[in-house]
């Protein structure tokens, strides 16, 4: 049980698109480091312009134009999936998800864990997390993200923080999770 009474830092935020889109955006950017996802980065970024490149240059030297507008369709698919997996799913699943309002976030943060509240338009929720629970926990310049699995994560806002500073919860954090706490420039 989470002593209440005992509470370092209030974090009190909307989860805007803004909020949304970053969370998505880092997520997609970490599975990269993976090695799967670098293989993805290298078809999408690399190969495709060559592949273009090469239907034309090969079509162009051996007249066979079918083949040549063929790979460059398959490439340009290739790469405009990845255009839209950034740009314009997020929005999508971020109205779907949200459509009938945003949900309000709180979190509590004290020495052995924090408590998460959740206020919807027909629900609320408070869930309280141990700092054993998470594995890991990223900081980037406007957030801190406690991934609680591989691709779920708590995120929180610098900027929403009501009670305390970001200087105190990293100490908090740091101390609570020592090397899996990564600061990402």
């Amino acid at each position: 049980m989470i002593d209440l009474n005992n509470v370092k830092v209030k974090v009190e935020y909307g989860t805007t698109l803004a909020i949304f889109t970053a969370f998505n955006r880092f997520g997609i950017l970490r599975n990269m480091k993976q090695p799967l996802g670098i293989l993805r980065m290298v078809l999408y970024f690399v190969i495709s312009p060559v592949m273009i490149g090469w239907a034309f240059i090969d079509g162009h030297l051996e007249q066979t134009w079918l083949y040549c507008l063929i790979l460059a369709i398959l490439s340009l698919w290739h790469a405009a999936n990845w255009c839209y997996v950034w740009f314009f799913r997020i929005s999508k699943e971020y109205e779907t998800k949200y459509g009938q309002g945003v949900p309000k976030e709180t979190y509590l943060f004290a020495p052995e864990g924090f408590v998460n509240m959740t206020l919807t338009h027909d629900m609320s929720s408070n869930f309280e997390t141990l700092y054993s629970i998470c594995q890991e926990v990223y900081e980037t310049g406007d957030a801190l993200y406690l991934f609680k699995t591989k691709t779920s994560a708590y995120v929180i806002p610098k900027a929403a923080i009501t009670l305390g500073s970001i200087e105190e919860l990293r100490i908090l954090l740091q101390q609570a999770y020592g090397k899996h706490y990564h600061i990402v420039k």
